[in-house]
Parts: C-alpha cells; structure tokens; sequence
C-alpha cells in the first residue's frame, strides 16, 4: 500500500458521511490515533531511508569498481614507462632524435604564423 492509497481511503472515509467527533473525548482519542497523513509520511520516510541505503550500497560498490580500474591504470601505466625506459637505454641516440623533433614540431605550432592578424 503506497501514501496515494492511505490517502484515497482518508477521502473515502470523509466522503462516506461518517460524522466527525463532536465530544471532547472523541477528538481527544482521534488525536492520539495517527493520522493517514502521518501514515504517509511515515511509509515515504522508510521509502526513503531504503532508497538511502540502496543508494550508499551502489556508491560503495562504485567505489570498489574505480579502485580496481585505477589500480589496473595505474600498473598499465608503470609496465609502459618501463618499456619506455628499456627502449630508450637501448637506443639512445633514437631517443634524443625523437625528442628533438617533437620539440622542433611543438615550438612550430606554438609559435603560430608570426604575422598578426591585424590588417
């Protein structure tokens, strides 16, 4: 049963011509009993406190996921740097190479066109 049901059936029993407390005592023991709105609130509260719960597990679990993809990144990464390392120990002279032409191409597309744009 969900709080539009509690709802409905509060209606309903308004509708249905049963007379309100007129006595003292009788809206005294009415007041004392709960309400369907606080039924409501209470039943979308526990909702609510599930939906909590369901949603700390899931982060949980998300958590534990990007902790073992980091870790895997991370062993990916130190198994390349040293094969990169191996590599340039072996060839030296490629590695200078390489690194003076990618220099070379970097200073050229940071450097622009030298002319300005102002015409």
């Amino acid at each position: 049963m969900n709080a539009e049901d509690v709802r409905d059936q509060g209606s309903d029993a308004e509708d249905s011509g049963v007379p309100e407390a007129t006595s003292s005592t009788e809206a005294n023991d009415s007041a004392e009993a709960p309400s369907t709105a606080e039924t409501a609130e209470a039943a979308e509260g526990m909702n609510f406190a599930d939906l909590l719960t369901d949603l700390g597990n899931a982060a949980k679990d998300t958590a534990s996921s990007l902790s073992d993809t980091v870790g895997d990144g991370e062993a990916a990464v130190r198994a390349g740097l040293e094969e990169a390392e191996g590599t340039i120990r072996q060839h030296p002279l490629l590695a200078v190479g390489i690194a003076a032409g990618v220099g070379f191409v970097l200073g050229l597309l940071l450097r622009g066109s030298g002319q300005s744009d102002d015409v």
